[in-house]
């Protein structure tokens, strides 16, 4: 029989009859040498179970607590002593209800006391003298040993978490009883999941008095932003160059990595007015019909800068910013900007030609550059058909965001909306990424 956390602890605490559903799965999720395979080598459908499971067992404590709400209520005790003088008897009609106590982790409750427990240190024994970050290596030994050759450490999420505790607990050990840095007062740490699922933590150590830094001589004995020396300390160097050196930064990053451009039909662009605004006034304004898009044929047709760039509407963000109180394109003056046109999927029709069409089209001045009926007619017209180029841009895109099912889903669509000359040509650049879950 499986109950809640909070069933399991208050009321069978000493007994073995019952296990709580996190119990449970971490049952399921040891690793036994004489059940391999099993469902820990089971790639990303693991990942996605481990969510599910999550995800199932908050709610279910989500649940307990919301099915008790009718029986717990909140309030002071003098409020409580001021009611019934009042002849008030009934505690129905006091106080208010306990949303989600402190004892639910996570909740903004237990947020808050935890808060409050770290300020109540720095109070008490003063500033942090420390902050120390560590990370999880997808490359540890013990991960490598336990997984499978073809397996990767994001898919076992669990091991990663079991080897890094093991760590992060040694590290507690050189720090707060080999006192590697000096005597501890007090500490307080967090630890953090980033995307893929590997665990890293933050420390703040407060340092006894007599252990405190107060020359920079100090910190240079526990601190170093140098590279090792590669003869004298040659694996160290080799580790730092490893996991602590990235690519270049500064400059070569874009202020606005993605300020998205709009992309709607003729007419179709949004409005905005009050409830108390004439309609035929509105119709008569002409700044309030602009767009970006708009706008971006006017320059094309009317700016000599825009005139001598002769830019797509992506390449268009590079040169030139949009301010949309004023609805209008200035040229940019500092830094760099990479546009992006929002995503329109092929069975939105028209939509996805206009798309199509911006992507490739340099200096369009209007929805209309050639006699066409539809974009899909002005897309056909320019040889947009006749290779596989458009139909490989929107699968690079998608490679980004798509998951391998819905990916498949987009590959099937166009073959159906928008035939490339050569399917065969597009499958086998594609087929990886389409089939990633099944590898």
């Amino acid at each position: 029989m499986i109950q809640s956390e909070e069933q399991v602890f208050s009321k069978f605490e000493d007994s073995k009859e019952y296990v709580s559903m996190r119990e449970y799965y971490a049952y399921r999720f040891q690793i036994r040498k004489q059940n391999t395979p099993s469902i820990l080598n089971t790639a990303r459908s693991f990942q996605q179970y481990v969510v599910d499971m999550y995800v199932k067992i908050e709610r279910q404590r989500l649940d307990f607590h919301r099915k008790r709400q009718k029986l717990i209520r909140t309030e002071q005790l003098q409020g409580v002593m001021d009611s019934v003088v009042e002849g008030e008897a009934k505690g129905s009609n006091l106080g208010q209800r306990v949303i989600l106590p402190a004892s639910f982790i996570g909740g903004p409750r237990d947020m808050k006391r935890r808060y409050v427990d770290a300020m109540s240190l720095v109070q008490k024994y003063g500033k942090p003298d420390l902050f120390l970050t560590m990370t999880c290596n997808p490359s540890w030994p013990e991960i490598k040993k336990n997984m499978l050759p073809i397996n990767e450490s994001q898919n076992r999420v669990d091991l990663s978490a079991r080897v890094f505790h093991a760590k992060l607990e040694l590290l507690k050990e050189e720090l707060f009883k080999k006192e590697i840095f000096g005597k501890v007062a007090a500490y307080t740490y967090v630890v953090e999941f980033q995307k893929r699922g590997l665990p890293h933590a933050h420390f703040l150590i407060i340092l006894h008095p007599t252990s405190k830094l107060y020359s920079t001589e100090s910190y240079d004995q526990i601190v170093s932003v140098e590279l090792p020396d590669p003869v004298e300390h040659k694996h160290l160097f080799k580790m730092v160059r490893k996991h602590m050196m990235h690519g270049p930064c500064g400059d070569k990053m874009p202020d606005n990595v993605f300020i998205h451009l709009q992309l709607r039909l003729e007419n179709y662009q949004s409005l905005t007015f009050k409830d108390d605004d004439d309609l035929r006034d509105l119709m008569k304004n002409k700044h309030a019909k602009k767009s970006m898009l708009t706008e971006f044929f006017r320059m094309n047709a009317t700016d000599e800068t825009a005139k001598k760039l002769k830019c797509t509407y992506k390449e268009f963000l590079e040169y030139f910013v949009w301010y949309p109180g004023k609805k209008l394109w200035e040229v940019r003056k500092e830094r760099d900007c990479i546009g992006r046109i929002v995503t329109a999927n092929p069975t939105k029709g028209e939509r996805y030609f206009l798309r199509l069409l911006l992507l490739n089209v340099k200096g369009p001045t209007s929805f209309n550059g050639v006699s066409a009926s539809t974009f899909r007619e002005a897309a056909i017209m320019r040889g947009l058909f006749e290779s596989n180029n458009p139909q490989e841009q929107c699968l690079e895109e998608a490679t980004l965001f798509h998951m391998p099912y819905s990916f498949r889903r987009l590959f099937a669509t166009l073959l159906v909306y928008f035939p490339p000359a050569d399917a065969r040509s597009l499958w086998l650049k594609f087929k990886g990424s389409m089939s990633e879950d099944f590898a």
